[in-house]
């Protein structure tokens, strides 16, 4: 049985459904989170009730529905994201959906979810890997992040670990949010690779920049998932 094709009316259904999930006190939690949000592009849904929406979606006409989504309102933007990973459609088709949309991402909130609906990273990683390659390069700060965010989510393991650190440390974006992602990926190969990670940190080859270093050791001392023999270590080689 054939689906039937996602409509404008339906599409104006959706962002009516969107203003009805509004939350107030979320609203003005999350836009304090998340920087160059305006009150009028965030209506201040909780992200569990934007994943809902884009799972139904998928199992419709979700080709229609991101032929349609191009507004710029936070949520439907959201959720665009997430029915590119999220929906049941050949890889390449998919990969040139996340072409188009990645220049869309504005924030770091979308680009995080953005990566963690990318699942296919894991039934593909050879040809995720290599999609990733030319947003380390970008000018743009969030396509930049998109790579540093797919390493940490999905390429820590031992085939990728050597190359997924050399391209953390290859990173020179100035942007705070791109340092963060960097930090935040090296922290958590350390939870997954840790004498890999520490013998790069200690090596001549680990060009990154002070603050960037720093952050990801007290991020790795923060981290539950290290002991506190190992955060006693990482505090030690704080520059």
């Amino acid at each position: 049985m054939e689906k039937s094709p996602y409509t404008l009316q339906d599409y104006i259904r959706l962002k009516e459904r969107l203003q009805g999930l509004a939350d107030p006190k979320y609203k003005a939690f999350h836009a304090s989170l998340v920087p160059g949000l305006s009150q009028e592009a965030f209506l201040g849904v909780p992200i569990p009730l934007l994943r809902k929406e884009a799972k139904a979606i998928t199992k419709g006409d979700f080709r229609g529905f991101l032929a349609l989504a191009q507004d710029a309102l936070y949520e439907l933007c959201m959720i665009h994201g997430l029915v590119i990973g999220l929906a049941n459609w050949p890889l390449e088709e998919r990969l040139e959906a996340c072409r188009e949309f990645i220049p869309r991402i504005e924030n770091w909130a979308i680009c995080d979810c953005f990566c963690g609906a990318l699942k296919c990273a894991k039934k593909e990683p050879e040809a995720l890997f290599s999609f990733i390659q030319p947003y380390f390069k970008m000018e743009d700060a969030y396509a930049v992040r998109f790579g540093c965010v797919m390493l940490l989510e999905y390429f820590l393991g031992e085939e990728y670990i050597d190359q997924t650190l050399a391209l953390y440390d290859g990173v020179k974006h100035p942007d705070y949010y791109v340092k963060m992602a960097v930090s935040w990926g090296i922290s958590t190969a350390m939870v997954h690779q840790w004498d890999k990670t520490i013998d790069y940190l200690s090596s001549p080859a680990c060009h990154l920049d002070a603050w960037t270093y720093n952050k990801a050791l007290q991020k790795g001392r923060e981290s539950r998932r290290i002991s506190p023999e190992k955060r006693e270590l990482l505090q030690s080689m704080k520059r």
